[in-house]
């Protein structure tokens, strides 16, 4: 009797364990499944690791089944764009491993670029986000165009820098300097360069110095410190911007800096050189005290011209290999007080050989290594 009663006592807990697992079954399946974040088998969407999110459409739901993606996402085939419930607002993503540089779109007016740190998808020249999922307010990303065709990373390919305009709710218009790569795949977007707020641009073109090196240059007017943004932009402003193919971003190029030069291409003769600086073995400097007052000219038949600030002088120069000697040079004879004259003209009896670097600078090391002079 006891032996029957184990038995039907250890039945009713093995079928109340059974119902409890079907119950926990049905709860994965049916409720879980029906929360936004969770799949269809009830698992946890990670959505860092799982999918790229383009777009909070601002539509409120429940399940991924109320989200439809837009008929614009749906011709875009750089991307399988998906729509899904994500704390009940509609957002559209990519499913796959995403982030900007991935995958490629196969125009770039399609392209992602990233725009104060945000990752931003145009869908025909055209990007529109939400500020917050439950804003009607919504950051407006558009390509403006004054494209200009250029290899950027030397490839061999053309690729296209643009401006894109961005509207955040207010009354902004923010202007921003971007670039589509062209790739085997297709197009990739860059990081892209602030502007300025409400400015009219004018044009943007290919550096013509040829000391420049894929160098950008964008115009365009701006406003006088402190006049109102109601101001119409008057002052005209360029900008300098050379790309940076391994972090797919633009830097600035200081406008009295000459930019990246090729040293091989470069020669004594190629225009007058201004001294700029001479720095001692021992870490003394000398620098000129008027600016622009030394220079040198070079001409091919060996001979060279010199200003100082002070007198004009004129002599000789001999080249082997990179080894360089100046002969006796004449000078007119004015007296100057505090001039620096006789110090630069040590220098140059002092002159062992020259070099070329990639900032367009020319230098001359002297003998038993005392020192190096640097003319711009």
């Amino acid at each position: 009797m006891n032996i029957q009663k184990i038995v039907v006592t250890v039945l009713v807990v093995c079928i109340a364990c059974v119902v409890l697992v079907a119950l926990a079954g049905m709860y994965k399946f049916n409720y879980l499944a029906s929360l936004p974040g969770y799949d269809v088998d009830g698992n946890k969407i990670e959505v860092t690791d799982t999918f790229e999110v383009i777009e909070v459409l601002g539509q409120s739901c429940q399940t991924d089944n109320d989200c439809e993606t837009p008929a614009a996402y749906a011709i875009q085939s750089h991307c399988p764009y998906d729509s899904i419930c994500i704390e009940n607002s509609c957002t559209v993503i990519c499913p796959a491993p995403f982030n900007g540089h991935e995958t490629n779109a196969l125009d770039s007016k399609d392209a992602t670029y990233t725009v104060d740190g945000e990752h931003v998808t145009l869908v025909n020249g055209v990007s529109e986000k939400n500020v917050t999922p439950d804003s009607a307010t919504k950051i407006i990303t558009r390509y403006f165009g004054n494209d200009v065709q250029i290899d950027l990373n030397n490839d061999g390919r053309a690729d296209s820098v643009f401006l894109l305009t961005q509207e955040t709710g207010g009354t902004g218009t923010f202007f921003y300097v971007a670039a589509a790569l062209q790739t085997e795949d297709g197009w990739e977007g860059t990081h892209a360069y602030f502007l300025g707020d409400r400015i009219a641009p004018q044009s943007t073109a290919i550096s013509d110095n040829p000391n420049h090196q894929n160098v950008i240059v964008v115009t365009y007017a701006d406003r006088e410190p402190g006049q109102p943004m109601s101001a119409e932009p008057s002052v005209g402003k360029s900008v300098w911007l050379k790309f940076d193919p391994m972090h797919m971003q633009f830097g600035e190029v200081v406008q009295d800096f000459l930019g990246e030069a090729d040293p091989d291409g470069m020669s004594l003769e190629m225009k007058p050189w201004t001294w700029v600086r001479t720095t001692y073995a021992n870490d003394s400097i000398a620098e000129p005290k008027k600016a622009d007052a030394f220079t040198m000219t070079f001409t091919h038949d060996g001979s060279v011209s010199v200003t100082t600030d002070c007198n004009a002088m004129s002599g000789t120069y001999a080249l082997e290999g990179k080894q360089i000697t100046f002969g006796p040079m004449a000078a007119t004879m004015m007296y100057c007080e505090d001039s620096q004259e006789a110090v630069f003209s040590k220098m140059l009896s002092e002159v062992h050989s020259y070099f070329f670097t990639a900032k367009g600078e020319l230098v001359f090391d002297l003998k038993f290594d005392s020192g190096s002079v640097v003319f711009r």
